[in-house]
């Protein structure tokens, strides 16, 4: 049977020495980040979700209305969804917060991320539905407010860790 060789990787090589040397940032601060990616994350969501609704609520009527081109084919609607700014803006920039998500959860435990980005997503797309015109009932405040509590619980007993 051969022996494995259990010396370092980095040895003998400077660069990979001087790279094996650099100081990783501590959990905290990488938690921290990802607190604020995931944050970022949820509020390119929410803000764009409205957008969304509203635009492909318009595009739909717009296609039932045009006698030219009945919208048959899936190929079409996406064809259609696209060429349409008021759908293809906000869905760039949702991307986008795909984009700081994927940063989020680097430095944070899934069992974490997910919860507080879809939570707050749903906070924030209330806000901006409301913002927009959209109604606000008292059930949608209480369920804010609930929504809030437990990502609070949430990331202070992820910060006892």
């Amino acid at each position: 049977m051969a022996s494995v060789s259990k010396a370092p990787v980095c040895v003998g090589n400077t660069e990979l020495e001087s790279f094996c040397s650099a100081e990783l940032p501590s959990p905290s601060r990488s938690y921290f980040w990802s607190c604020i990616y995931l944050l970022i994350a949820a509020a390119f969501w929410g803000c764009t979700n409205p957008f969304l609704r509203k635009g492909t609520q318009q595009t739909t009527v717009e296609e039932n209305s045009s006698a030219a081109t009945p919208p048959s084919s899936k190929c079409s609607s996406i064809i259609s969804g696209i060429k349409n700014w008021k759908v293809s803006l906000p869905f760039a920039i949702n991307q986008c917060g795909s984009l700081f998500f994927y940063l989020g959860i680097a430095g944070a435990p899934l069992s974490f991320a997910v919860p507080f980005a879809n939570s707050l997503t749903f906070v924030i797309t209330t806000m901006t539905g409301f913002v927009l015109g959209e109604h606000l009932t008292t059930r949608h405040v209480l369920g804010m407010i609930a929504v809030v509590a437990g990502i609070c619980i949430c990331t202070i007993d992820m910060g006892k860790e």
